[in-house]
C-alpha cells in the first residue's frame, strides 16, 4: 500500500506542478 500511496502522491505532485 505504501508504494501505491507514493505513486499517487507523486502523480498529484506532477499535476500540481503542471497547474
Amino acid at each position: 500500500q505504501k508504494l501505491y500511496d507514493d505513486l499517487t502522491s507523486g502523480f498529484r505532485n506532477l499535476e500540481d506542478e503542471a497547474r
